[in-house]
């Protein structure tokens, strides 16, 4: 995201080696399965364990900034008057503020809304924070700890927005770039705008029609989220979660597989197709009928 003015979520440092939850699998005998990946350096191993999947720190990979971005524009010196009225208006919004929404996302916290800004620090998923109703240049203005911070804008919701994919309301108006729909069938269209509208500005790409099985025909789409395991996860929970409403035909996450017409088996291991990519490590595939 070159562009400072997008989404900015928090920079975490992967551990060499975690155990991170996978999607969960009802059995018929009514036992719940989550899989999940123990990473050590390079290499994973996939393990099966009695339980629910956990939450996982989102990645973030590195940017690339151009030297005319990071270039901060030139702004007029301000007098000391200025400066005055300036900081009074800051604690005026500050003192009036009285709304507080939801954040929908993780998003790092600035100092100002523009490129002179410093980042300090991140407002977790799900928090609630209070709103000034200032916004300026792709950002918004919100209280932390007493003190006026920017976020940017398009993140906060009225609304506590639900934690469970299951819990997640199905969305189908247009979403993100339209440009992915063409060539799909209309009931993959649906399936690409419920994801697209349950995880706004979450997938930087979506890959619909293309010369791979299942593609080619028009009936699946690839959410690229490369490291981002704990959003892959999440993905494929949800769109299991409302398989019949979507009509799905298959989910592949991590090397695994699950379908509707085997659901009893949960989900599946499948051969190792020799790339990280061939195995759906970096990116959730969901197809329908």
């Amino acid at each position: 995201m070159a562009n400072s003015h997008k989404r900015e979520t928090a920079r975490r440092i992967k551990p060499k080696a975690a155990f991170i939850a996978g999607p969960l699998a009802v059995l018929a005998t009514g036992a719940v399965v989550a899989f999940g990946v123990i990473g050590h350096g390079g290499t994973d191993t996939v393990v099966a364990v009695d339980g629910g999947a956990a939450n996982i720190g989102s990645a973030v990979r590195p940017q690339t900034i151009s030297r005319s971005e990071q270039r901060p524009p030139l702004e007029p010196k301000l007098s000391p008057a200025d400066r005055a009225m300036q900081r009074s208006a800051v604690a005026k919004a500050i003192h009036d503020a009285r709304e507080k929404q939801w954040t929908t996302t993780a998003l790092n916290l600035w100092t100002r809304p523009d490129r002179k800004a410093a980042e300090v620090g991140e407002v977790k998923t799900s928090t609630h924070v209070l709103v000034t109703g200032r916004a300026l240049d792709g950002r918004q203005e919100i209280v932390v700890e007493g003190r006026s911070r920017w976020v940017t804008k398009g993140y906060l919701s009225a609304k506590k927005p639900a934690t469970n994919p299951a819990d997640m309301a199905l969305d189908f108006k247009p979403c993100g770039d339209m440009s992915v729909t063409n060539g799909l069938v209309p009931d993959m269209v649906r399936a690409y705008e419920a994801v697209c509208n349950a995880f706004p500005g979450q997938v930087s790409t979506y890959y619909g029609l293309g010369d791979r099985p299942e593609h080619s025909t028009g009936h699946a789409v690839d959410a690229m989220v490369y490291g981002n395991t704990d959003l892959g996860y999440k993905i494929a929970q949800f769109v299991q979660a409302h398989a019949a409403e979507l009509n799905i035909y298959d989910i592949i996450y991590r090397q695994h597989i699950w379908t509707p017409v085997r659901a009893s088996e949960g989900w599946r291991l499948m051969p190792d197709r020799g790339s990280p990519t061939a195995n759906h490590m970096d990116h959730v595939h969901f197809g329908v009928n």
